[in-house]
């Protein structure tokens, strides 16, 4: 289903497991440049690849203000560790 939402990137099994951040990074830039929601979440530099990839700090923000987003918009209260999606980043990183 959401294929057909958006082109890149490809909805690939093995991504779709365990996806990289990056993989989830392209997939929410993709999906708000058809969609345009949420517009305005984030600032134009957040939204390049570059700045993403700059930090793990950039990393988890990005994630906390798309899981922050998510949670108003279902009026949910799930649970959900920036940090867990992340961690590949942060073992890297020590």
């Amino acid at each position: 289903m959401y294929s057909k939402l958006i082109e890149k990137p490809k909805m690939q099994e093995k991504f779709l497991r365990k996806p990289p951040p990056r993989y989830v990074f392209d997939m929410i830039i993709n999906t708000m440049e058809k969609t345009s929601f949420p517009k305005g979440l984030y600032a134009d530099d957040e939204m390049q690849v570059k700045f993403f990839e700059e930090s793990p700090q950039n990393k988890v923000e990005f994630f906390q203000k798309t899981i922050d987003i998510t949670k108003i918009v279902l009026n949910d209260k799930f649970e959900i560790k920036t940090t867990n999606i992340c961690k590949k980043i942060f073992y890297k990183n020590l």
